[in-house]
């Protein structure tokens, strides 16, 4: 990532290394797990791989996650994360689905421990208008928040109007607002 941290598979933080990535050979057999941890140190080592990311780090790897790897990777993450959040904000069973879909976006992105404290704050009262303007993640050296910011925007002001106009907080409403609109 932009840090210099290694992840994976959309995402998925591995820095420190992981011990148990599930990886394959070009001809579909199991890697070993020093040919993993091998081909992670050479990702972390190499200078340019912060900056031009998976297409840089695609070229100098030959170890792949299946796709179905991937989608498990990234789901055991995100069930991970809701349980620390559903903890820390004891009310989140009860928040609109757009609003649990754009806090599991700040958690993703910094950690299901971030800290922001008017965000915070917010969603503790489910201020979700305030939490539309407090989400908003650093872009200085990440472009690639910036549509992130956009997208958690769009879930605290579509939790907003579910809240306002008293509809099926179950529902998730993301991308569309609550009338089909952009909101």
């Amino acid at each position: 990532d932009v840090k210099g941290l290694v992840t994976i598979g959309v995402g998925n933080l591995v820095d420190p290394y992981v011990k148990g990535l599930r990886m394959y050979k070009k001809d579909g057999t199991n890697a070993t797990e020093a040919e993993v941890r091998a081909e992670w140190q050479r990702v972390k080592d190499d200078p340019k791989a912060a900056k031009l990311g998976h297409t840089h780090t695609r070229k100098i790897t030959s170890l792949r996650m299946t796709p179905e790897g991937v989608a498990a990777l990234v789901d055991s993450k995100l069930l991970e994360m809701e349980k620390y959040l559903q903890k820390r904000f004891t009310e989140w069973e009860m928040w609109p689905a757009d609003a649990q879909l754009g806090t599991l976006s700040v958690a993703w992105a910094c950690g299901p421990a971030f800290r922001f404290p008017k965000f915070e704050k917010a969603l503790l009262v489910r201020d979700w208008s305030t939490c539309a303007a407090e989400s908003a993640i650093s872009t200085k050296g990440a472009p690639g928040i910036i549509p992130r910011n956009r997208a958690q925007l769009i879930c605290f002001r579509n939790a907003a109007e579910v809240t306002r106009l008293g509809l099926d907080p179950n529902k998730l409403f993301y991308p569309g607002g609550p009338g089909g609109e952009i909101v």
